[in-house]
């Protein structure tokens, strides 16, 4: 695990290194106090290396906790006379005997340092093995969550789906002693559908929906004839803008709906999207009035999805707003940062 071996790495090459000052005026040359550093590091590490499986199955052994403590003390028992017996077989090559010696925690025989050592370098091991778990874990619980929100934002956008077929169909019906009206709007309804067919619950251009929004409006257009006008403006920037699927479309069929019910006998539908700094702005205005929630019945679930699909998505950066705005005019805005990336990609 990559964790075991930073934890190898980076212990014993302190160590090596923390040995250096000290072995200097034992040896008089840095070269000497190097090699002396650098073979007690290089056992240590290897040692321990050798060990590691042990504290793993201490780890993930059911067994009682008083066995797994007396296991691992046993295992820096032996850490410790290993060490002991290799640095008095060690000492003669490098000149050093328990009587010259000149500090006497360093002497080959002394005891409480190796204990101090293997002792620290364990609580190192279980400290890291601690950390590495509640990373793991927080890891996990995001991408669950991540997932859990990946799959209510597949579900809310299939909503929509269907609310938009029905709308359409019903204006078929409306002109079906019409051939060529009927014709006009299967085309366009179908070109919207190749869209809906082909995006995902995920990102995409805006511009992709303001161009299918063409064909949606292209319907309505010929089932309403006179009593329907409508424009769509969209910098270049704005259109190039990345943000989830079917943004637009809910404020659209909301402004359809209500408007139909509240305007005297024009409906007039304006779609507008601008990119200022980082901070994308799209608004869409139908002429009426408003009606708070429930006014008609049959009433759809576009802007409370909207409203959901943000959140999840932008968590509380993104917002959907009603202005105050001229009279006989209902204007929804949405208000986005293209700056960060959403938490759903």
């Amino acid at each position: 695990m990559a964790w075991c071996l930073k934890l190898q790495l980076g212990f014993w090459g302190l160590f090596g290194l923390g040995n250096l000052p000290l072995a200097v005026p034992i040896f008089g040359t840095l070269g000497g106090a190097f090699a002396f550093a650098a073979s007690r590091a290089v056992f240590g590490l290897l040692t321990t290396s050798l060990v590691m499986p042990l504290f793993r199955w201490v780890r993930t052994s059911p067994r009682s906790p008083v066995l797994r403590v007396t296991v691992v003390l046993g295992i820096i028992s032996l850490l410790v006379v290993g060490d002991i017996f290799l640095s008095k077989s060690a000492a003669p090559r490098f000149g050093l005997t328990e009587a010259n010696h000149p500090i006497q925690l360093l002497r080959p025989g002394a005891p409480f340092l190796r204990v101090l050592i293997y002792g620290t370098w364990t609580v190192a091991y279980f400290g890291f093995f601690e950390l590495a778990k509640r990373r793991w874990a927080r890891e996990c619980a995001a991408l669950i969550e991540r997932e859990d929100r990946l799959a209510e934002a597949r579900r809310l956008t299939a909503q929509l789906n269907p609310h938009f077929l029905l709308n359409s169909l019903n204006a078929v019906l409306a002109e079906k002693n019409n051939p060529e009206r009927v014709e006009a709007i299967t085309q366009s309804l179908a070109d919207f559908l190749v869209f809906s067919l082909r995006q995902g619950s995920g990102l995409a251009p805006l511009g992709t929906e303001l161009k299918a929004l063409e064909s949606y409006l292209a319907v309505e257009k010929i089932r309403f004839e006179e009593r329907l006008e409508y424009g769509i403006a969209a910098d270049e920037a704005a259109r190039a803008a990345a943000v989830p699927t079917a943004l637009v479309l809910p404020l659209l069929e909301n402004a359809i709906k209500y408007g139909q019910a509240t305007s005297p006998v024009l409906l007039r539908l304006e779609v507008f999207a601008r990119l200022d700094q980082d901070i994308l702005v799209i608004e869409v205005a139908n002429s009426g009035t408003w009606l708070e929630k429930g006014a008609l019945s049959g009433e759809g679930i576009g802007l409370a999805n909207l409203q959901r699909r943000l959140e999840l998505f932008y968590h509380g950066l993104a917002r959907l707003e009603r202005l105050t705005h001229s009279a006989g005019e209902v204007r929804l805005r949405i208000t986005l940062p293209t700056s960060s990336t959403p938490l759903l990609t």
